[in-house]
């Protein structure tokens, strides 16, 4: 076992050695970006030979943020799971930190380790939310831990997605 730590949840938890966990932080251009580290650490592009991972780099075009999945057999590294997150640079403190909240929120979730986040966030109902929806929550509770606002902006175009708060940024 090792410890992992999260930055922007400030959350830290023990996972077995076969889980990995790397941030790579900002990137310029996300889809760009995923096919560089696929071959820079010694993987295929996704799809094309072993069929391991399915990615459609082209909708990643317009992401703000990924995390990357991996079976770690894709990188000689047999029986375990990896999780790669990183995300663009936005130009606004607030929205950055969300967004990698946002990303670590689904490592954790795919390491295994939902629950001890839940647990840690301590709010009603983060168990029966979808993935997509739990992570949300996730970079809304470090904005609320750390006394951020959102940014009027952030509310007014999010079409709803930022906007289900079942955290309550208010309290």
């Amino acid at each position: 076992m090792h410890n992992v730590y999260f930055r922007a949840l400030d959350f830290e938890t023990k996972m077995s050695y076969k889980k990995e966990f790397i941030d790579f932080g900002y990137l310029k251009n996300i889809s760009q970006g995923t096919k560089d580290l696929l071959i820079m650490y010694g993987g295929t592009l996704p799809g094309l030979k072993n069929g391991k991972i399915e990615l459609n780099l082209n909708s990643l075009k317009l992401t703000m943020g990924e995390t990357l999945r991996l079976h770690t057999e894709y990188l000689n590294k047999p029986g375990g799971k990896a999780a790669w997150i990183y995300y663009v640079n936005m130009q606004n403190e607030v929205f950055n930190l969300i967004i990698r909240a946002h990303e670590e929120a689904h490592a954790i979730c795919y390491l295994g380790h939902r629950k001890s986040l839940e647990k840690r966030i301590n709010e009603p109902n983060l168990n029966i939310l979808a993935e997509e929806d739990f992570c949300d929550q996730a970079g809304l509770y470090v904005i609320k831990k750390k006394g951020l606002t959102l940014p009027k902006w952030v509310e007014s175009h999010s079409n709803g997605k930022w906007g289900i708060n079942l955290l309550e940024m208010g309290k």
